[in-house]
């Protein structure tokens, strides 16, 4: 089996590198919901809705890079039911964790300091973002849930696919085995009246119906509507991915669980994302 070379200091720093986005009482529920295992994700820097459990990365160039995201993996497009997207066409196990409440305090923070920046990216307007342009707002979303790979679908699944199946055969993978995804986000937010224009304009580009405008992106859709001056709900369209417990295939070929963590090996797909 191939080792990893991480001591447990290390690990807690790779943990910590997408974490350091998200409040600590957020971060509090999350590992009540993982359980034991759960110093073996590594967060994403910002939430996605793509590159959760069986995304599949080659470990043999310099950088690691991405071979299948995981609606590639299994031939899919992105559903845009929030039940089939958790489902991944039936080919992972699926976990309901206790409901995750925050505090007023919390959700603030959460939303000016990893959401909103987000959306701004993808607005292309991102200079023009300021957390205390941000007069008031709120996060709300369901439960959140487990997704485990099962390795006998995941091997059938990449025999399918030339790039990976070559991967698999040279034991050359890595893999994400199981992610953390909240459902249903919503975020309420009052903002000033220098960004609700930089908004505006922002939003211009897309498309508007009944005063919705959907943004779609390949890594996150959402839809804002304007509720009145300076005030927008903004609702995410898929379940978000938050968290990933990343493995290497260990060296008997196999995609089993005992792989060794592979934490902080692969680029943060978010903050790739960001840069585009």
């Amino acid at each position: 089996m191939r080792k990893s070379f991480l001591t447990v200091a290390a690990a807690l720093i790779c943990f910590s590198a997408g974490a350091q986005n998200y409040n600590k009482e957020f971060i509090k529920a999350v590992k009540r919901c993982i359980g034991k295992d759960f110093r073996k994700y590594s967060f994403l820097s910002y939430p996605l809705d793509n590159y959760g459990v069986l995304t599949f990365y080659r470990t043999s160039p310099t950088t690691n890079h991405m071979i299948s995201p995981s609606f590639k993996t299994i031939g899919k497009d992105k559903p845009t039911n929030p039940d089939e997207w958790l489902k991944m066409d039936n080919n992972v196990e699926i976990g309901e964790g206790p409901s995750i409440e925050l505090s007023d305090k919390s959700q603030r923070e959460m939303s000016v300091s990893t959401i909103l920046p987000k959306l701004f990216n993808i607005l292309k307007i991102s200079g023009k973002y300021k957390q205390e342009s941000v007069v008031e707002s709120h996060v709300h979303f369901n439960a959140g849930y487990s997704r485990v790979m099962d390795p006998d679908k995941a091997v059938a699944l990449i025999q399918k696919i030339p790039s990976v199946n070559t991967g698999y055969v040279n034991k050359d993978l890595v893999y994400v085995y199981a992610d953390f995804v909240i459902n249903n986000m919503v975020v309420d937010i009052a903002v000033t009246g220098d960004m609700e224009g930089s908004l505006d304009a922002g939003l211009s580009g897309f498309p508007t119906v009944d005063n919705v405008t959907t943004v779609g992106d390949v890594d996150l859709n959402f839809s804002v509507k304007k509720n009145s001056k300076g005030s927008y709900t903004v609702t995410f369209n898929r379940p978000l991915i938050i968290a990933r417990l990343l493995k290497y295939q260990p060296s008997d070929g196999t995609l089993e669980s005992t792989g060794d963590v592979a934490i902080a090996k692969v680029p943060d797909p978010s903050l790739l994302v960001a840069r585009k």
